[in-house]
């Protein structure tokens, strides 16, 4: 018997401690548990944070991530590799009897395919959620409102679609999780001005648009990739952030 499989990430000094097989329908999936012993730590309420273990992620629809170092990662399309796909069969099925046999048959292909798709962005967000945690006790993310951006007026069906492919809510739900477990602090900040804000002397300029890749300032000169310039100004309302917090009142 010869058992395929993917996602096959292993956590930096992860050790197994469990393994599940699971049946669905004709596959068998192998469920592996890791255990992760802490090796940085983060005091709460405290600042003492070395500029090494801390980072800023801007999140976006075409680089899902962007870090203050300019690194990307490019969102994923396991839904829109399998869209032509889906439409074919949907459209099959429509046409169908109820309760046929070919109908029951298609409507197994169909919930075959979005099972894979679903498994392979889970895979895929955990891998990642993984990587933006690993040698970091401070991360800060934006404080995004994914549904409120989703239901806005303007937004096409395509535009749509790469919310759902990309999930940054499900995204932020892992990598807090993880983060809980790891002893790191996740905190999410307000991106309101971020892209437009300079990382440099601090001038807010005017807004750019989408397909405005570069980030200029007119003041101190500054010329820097967008996302990057909002994942710096990210870490560093962050890192306020956690300054005032830590500062005694009265």
């Amino acid at each position: 018997m010869v058992i395929r499989y993917r996602n096959r990430h292993r956590p930096k000094g992860g050790e197994p401690v469990a393994v599940r097989a699971v049946l669905r329908d004709d596959d068998l999936f192998i469920h592996v548990t890791y255990s992760i012993a802490p090796e940085h730590h983060v005091f709460r309420g405290g600042t003492d944070l070395d500029a090494d273990v801390c980072e800023g992620y801007d999140l976006g629809l075409v680089d899902i991530i962007t870090d203050t170092h300019g690194g990307k990662t490019k969102a994923p399309d396991f839904y829109a590799r399998k869209e032509r796909d889906i439409a074919r069969l949907q459209r099959q099925i429509a046409a169908l009897d109820d309760d046929s046999p070919k109908r029951r048959k298609k409507e197994r292909q169909l919930s075959r395919i979005c099972d894979g798709i679903r498994r392979r962005r889970d895979g895929f967000l955990e891998h990642l959620a993984d990587e933006m945690l690993e040698g970091h006790t401070f991360v800060a993310i934006e404080n995004l409102k994914i549904r409120k951006m989703i239901e806005k007026e303007d937004n096409t069906v395509p535009r749509r679609k790469r919310y759902t492919e990309v999930s940054l809510g499900a995204l932020t739900r892992k990598l807090e999780r993880k983060a809980e477990k790891s002893d790191a602090l996740v905190l999410k900040v307000n991106p309101a001005y971020t892209t437009r804000t300079c990382s440099r002397c601090g001038h807010v300029g005017d807004h750019i648009p989408l397909t405005t890749r570069m980030f200029g300032c007119p003041i101190c000169g500054l010329e820097m990739d967008r996302d990057q310039n909002a994942a710096l100004n990210i870490l560093g309302s962050g890192m306020g952030t956690l300054r005032l917090s830590a500062e005694p009142s009265g």
